[in-house]
């Protein structure tokens, strides 16, 4: 089965400006050498990323939780999509599915979900 490229009623430009948001954020409040760089083992290597598991007010943003919230629902819209297009009511039996790129970007938006951004902090 293909997977599928075009979607219909997916928002992609409003999930595209509020991670732009993240990322100005990201640049304003995350400084190398605070306390969660001094825990993370990335720190002081080349694979050190700054994102907003990195940042102090990770706990409180709302800039995160919205966005992690809007990333799930457009996977999950994505997700069904594909399905449906697919005539599935799964992607367990689908040819694609350690390869697929819509499955692949369901299951990191739901676990950025769960943890809010937060990098492995779960809320449950």
């Amino acid at each position: 089965m293909p997977e599928l490229k075009e979607f219909v009623n997916v928002d992609f430009a409003m999930l595209e400006a509020k991670k732009a948001q993240i990322d100005e954020c990201v640049k304003n409040h995350v400084k190398e050498g605070g306390p969660a760089c001094q825990k993370c083992p990335r720190k002081d290597t080349e694979e050190c990323v700054k994102v907003c598991a990195c940042c102090p007010l990770v706990a409180d943003c709302d800039k995160i939780k919205s966005y992690t919230l809007l990333q799930f629902q457009v996977g999950s819209e994505r997700l069904r999509q594909c399905q449906a297009s697919n005539g599935r009511a799964s992607c367990l039996d689908c040819e694609l599915f350690f390869e697929c790129g819509v499955r692949h970007d369901y299951v990191r938006a739901t676990y950025e979900k769960m943890n809010e951004g937060r990098g492995g902090e779960f809320a449950f």
